[in-house]
């Protein structure tokens, strides 16, 4: 949630995903689902996602389903096969356990969470 760490890690602001959330929420008649990626070192601190129960509460809507999906390395498999050079981000899957609690961070907030992905 915060911008600058948004930018540090992915080299853009997250303006334009909070924006598109904001639109979709309160000018379509779509149905909105937040899924967060939880990477380990980058956004699955507690202060992240009570940020996000934030977000969601004043500024989208608290029934909007929240979908923690934990990060996984399933995709560095597709780079050795596309015989992409790239160097190994050494992140490893976030434990149950610390998923359990930014679930229950959400939740007490009176957040829909599910996990897994």
């Amino acid at each position: 949630m915060d911008p600058v760490e948004h930018e540090k890690a992915t080299g853009v602001s997250n303006s334009l995903i909070l924006d598109n959330a904001r639109k979709i929420c309160h000018e379509s008649r779509a149905s909105l689902m937040i899924r967060i990626p939880i990477i380990p070192g980058f956004n699955d601190s507690i202060e992240n996602i009570k940020a996000t129960a934030t977000f969601v509460l004043q500024e989208l809507n608290p029934s909007i389903p929240i979908h923690l999906l934990p990060y996984h390395r399933l995709g560095e498999s597709k780079y050795e096969q596309m015989e992409v050079l790239r160097t190994p981000l050494g992140i490893e899957a976030p434990g149950e356990e610390h998923l359990q609690r930014l679930k229950k961070a959400l939740e007490s907030q009176g957040l829909i969470v599910t996990t897994g992905g």
